[in-house]
């Protein structure tokens, strides 16, 4: 199976929508989702995550090294990454966030290990 037939048969949540696209010649992953808003009113909100995919798991001569099971955790892990990434922008102590996500390619703090 390739790493676009694992993406066509990928369900998730509902109103998720995960697909592959190719940009300037490079393909990519694309997770969209329409979501409630961390910050108040909570209203609805479409983020959309674009994710380099690394060539060996595009390119027909390397692929097949990999089966259904490692290429599904690919795309697994991505979607675990984005979860995490919503984790942090919901999770308060308080009025505290110290997870906030970083929306500028900064490092998050929940990247950080516990000390």
């Amino acid at each position: 199976m390739s790493l676009a037939e694992v993406v066509a048969s990928v369900a998730y949540k509902p109103g998720w929508k995960v697909w592959l696209r190719t940009m300037n010649g490079v393909p990519h992953l694309w997770i969209e989702a329409t979501v409630p808003d961390s910050n108040p009113p909570h209203g609805p909100l479409r983020i959309g995550h674009v994710l380099t995919i690394p060539s060996a798991l595009t390119n027909p001569q390397s692929y097949k090294l990999y089966d259904d099971f490692y290429l599904r955790r690919w795309v697994y892990d991505q979607l675990l990454a984005i979860e995490r990434h919503e984790l942090g922008e919901w999770l308060r102590f308080g009025d505290e966030r110290p997870y906030l996500p970083s929306h500028d390619g900064a490092s998050d703090r929940y990247d950080e290990p516990a000390r």
